[in-house]
């Protein structure tokens, strides 16, 4: 089953997520920036991953499409990542399914 995978991270972290992708046998991804901001929730609804105030945090989102498999592979990856290194800014990970494709 196909499915998408997004991970968001800061800037810093862009390579770091890639080689965990490509480590996956994630071949094909996308990446955009992004700026991130905070200005209502309290830190801990927003996992403390945007700033607070006027301050804002320049982050990325990498996605792929790919099998159920490699999908699985890359969140262990993460998993690993965000255990081994206690990171600030954790990366975060998302898996939605693709009902339908063409």
């Amino acid at each position: 089953m196909m499915k998408l995978l997004i991970i968001l991270c800061i800037e810093e972290d862009t390579e770091d997520v890639a080689g965990l992708l490509r480590k996956a046998g994630v071949q094909m991804f996308s990446r955009t920036e992004i700026t991130g901001f905070n200005t209502e929730y309290p830190a801990i609804l927003a996992g403390e991953w945007f700033a607070s105030g006027k301050e804002s945090v320049q982050s990325a989102a990498l996605f792929t499409f790919s099998v159920e498999e490699k999908i699985e592979a890359a969140l262990q990856l993460v998993n690993a990542h965000n255990e081994s290194k206690k990171p600030v800014f954790p990366l975060k990970a998302f898996v939605l399914p693709v009902e339908t494709f063409s």
